[in-house]
C-alpha cells in the first residue's frame, strides 16, 4: 500500500478509517506520525471549541423544560452535547 493521503489520515483520526488504512498507519513511521500529529491537532481543536459556559441555574433549567416535551416525544434522545436539541437524533445505545 503507498502511504496514506490527507484524506485517509483524517478519517483515521476520526474513527473512519479502514482496517487496511489503520494497518497501514500502524506499520508505516511516517503514516503513523502523521495520524498521530493529527489526532493531537484535534484534541487540541476540540479542547479550544469545547469551553465550558456557565449558564445561571435559572437559565439551564427553563431551557431544559422546554426542551424536556419535545425529547419524550421523540423517544430516547442524546442528553449531552450541542445536538441534544436537534430533532431527530437519537443517543447511541450501549
Amino acid at each position: 500500500m503507498t502511504c496514506l493521503n490527507d484524506i485517509h489520515i483524517q478519517a483515521l483520526a476520526d474513527g473512519e478509517g479502514t482496517l487496511d488504512a489503520s494497518g497501514h498507519a500502524a506499520s508505516c513511521a511516517q503514516c503513523g506520525e502523521r495520524l498521530r500529529a493529527r489526532q493531537r491537532l484535534m484534541g487540541a481543536i476540540r479542547q479550544s471549541l469545547d469551553v465550558p459556559v456557565p449558564l445561571p441555574p435559572g437559565l439551564s433549567q427553563s431551557v431544559g423544560e422546554i426542551f424536556q416535551p419535545m425529547a419524550a416525544s421523540a423517544g430516547k434522545r442524546r442528553t449531552t452535547g450541542a445536538t441534544r436539541m436537534r430533532s431527530g437524533l437519537v443517543a447511541p445505545s450501549g
